[in-house]
């Protein structure tokens, strides 16, 4: 930046300073004058020190000026110029962005020395779309630290849209009461069916499933944690690396691996607080990605509280799928739905070892559904090879359903006897569509889910 110089270390000095706060500005930032700093300016930056015994710590602010045309650019010009011609740099952590008011903001952070002192030096660089300005501290006993953080906290930077064109966000973000669905949802996507239940806005996509209530929001997506046959990172990696963290930004979460809580059918779990790249606001987010459901699950909410009150264990988020049954509608039963499955099992003779062939089940089922007429076509083989039992169902007759039941009542035929059967039945979202789940009400472990066919 022209005219910027370092900041020289005058904690030696001792003036009178003011014996209240007041709010007042520089450059981009906003802030509050802290009684016991002592302000000093300079061309194109301004500071303010606080001493304590033996500990002091520095804070100075510098003039805006014109940006490289990135923010990671705009943080190396800043780290080059600022840092790397005046400071012995000793230790470093990496360099890490967020946004804050519509900036973006890089930071970092080092152990560095100076005219035979030691001390921690923080650098913050707010980029917008055409300019940057920085904040710089240093900090020479972490027990004086906490005086810097408050003052950091009280200095804040004008807020911009995210084009850097000065025109002002949306103000805080708020759910409105009684209104669901607020949060800002990676990916957005029309909403094909929805109800209510148990307090929840269910909401189907061709991607995901939606569950809201004013205050969170749970999203189901079609997927579990994207592969990769060339990695051993563990899949909840992949999942914020090659997902989420298009849509949020956070320099660290909380994992919990499974052996914490040891079940096969959850892969892993974590949390942080984050910030959406879409409305530059800070959240609690969880994700899990689920073996069982065969789906990965974001959670969205203000506040870890929040969160744990819906979900005190993460086995709660897998059980949103609970809500993955809508009620049928005439449009969701007209047509021809399938289904197939297919069972085997090697055998071995258990005296010789020698292989004796495959015990398989194999079996295929079709509804056809139009106006209130049914038909119904089951057929199957078990046993082994050179050894097999088929056989084959079929009936049809007429059907009434309400929500989620569904009565058929077959005719007589030749073969069989006129018979009435009742199911619980339900539309389920699927990825790019929907499956008919039905449930024999008398043989419970008769359960279907059929695809439509095509």
């Amino acid at each position: 930046m022209k005219n910027k110089s370092y900041i020289f270390l005058i904690c030696m000095i001792a003036l009178l300073t003011p014996l209240f706060s007041q709010n007042t500005s520089f450059s981009i930032f906003n802030y509050n004058e802290l009684p016991g700093w002592q302000k000093t300016t300079g061309n194109g930056w301004i500071q303010y020190s606080l001493i304590k015994g033996s500990s002091w710590v520095v804070v100075g602010i510098y003039e805006s000026a014109a940006g490289t045309g990135s923010a990671r650019g705009d943080f190396q010009a800043d780290w080059d110029n600022l840092v790397v011609p005046h400071y012995t740099i000793q230790r470093q952590s990496a360099p890490r962005e967020d946004f804050v008011n519509g900036w973006k903001r890089w930071q970092n952070s080092a152990s560095v020395s100076k005219d035979g002192q030691n001390f921690t030096l923080n650098i913050y660089t707010y980029s917008g779309s055409d300019q940057r300005a920085t904040i710089m501290t240093m900090v020479n006993d972490p027990l004086i630290n906490p005086e810097a953080q408050r003052f950091l906290k009280g200095l804040t930077p004008v807020t911009i849209s995210p084009t850097g064109n000065g025109s002002s966000l949306p103000p805080a973000h708020t759910i409105p009461v009684g209104k669901a669905g607020a949060f800002p949802v990676p990916a957005r996507k029309p909403v094909t069916f929805s109800m209510n239940a148990e307090g929840w806005l269910v909401e189907a996509t061709d991607e995901y499933i939606s569950y809201s209530r004013p205050d969170i929001q749970v999203i189901q997506y079609f997927f579990r944690a994207p592969e990769d046959p060339n990695s051993n990172t563990p899949d909840e990696d992949l999942f914020w690396r090659k997902f989420l963290n298009q849509y949020f930004f956070t320099s660290e979460y909380q994992k919990y691996p499974n052996d914490i809580y040891a079940f096969f059918d959850r892969i892993e779990f974590a949390s942080a607080y984050a910030t959406s790249l879409t409305d530059n606001k800070r959240y609690f987010i969880a994700w899990l990605v689920s073996n069982k459901s065969l789906c990965s699950f974001l959670v969205i909410c203000n506040s870890e509280a929040v969160y744990n009150q819906y979900f005190p264990h993460p086995d709660k988020i897998d059980e949103m799928e609970r809500f993955n049954h809508f009620p049928l509608e005439k449009e969701d039963l007209t047509g021809v739905w399938i289904e197939s499955g297919f069972q085997g099992m090697d055998v071995y003779n258990i005296q010789t070892g020698a292989y004796g062939g495959m015990a398989f089940a194999t079996s295929a089922e079709e509804w056809t559904f139009t106006g209130n007429q049914f038909q119904f076509f089951a057929s199957g083989a078990s046993g082994m090879v050179g050894a097999m039992q088929t056989f084959t169902v079929r009936y049809s007759g007429s059907f009434t359903f309400s929500d989620y039941s569904l009565t058929t009542h077959a005719v007589a035929t030749g073969t069989q006897p006129a018979k009435t059967s009742e199911y619980y039945a339900a539309v389920k979202a699927i990825k790019g569509g929907k499956l008919l789940w039905l449930q024999n009400k008398q043989y419970t472990a008769q359960i279907s889910n059929l695809v439509r066919k095509p």
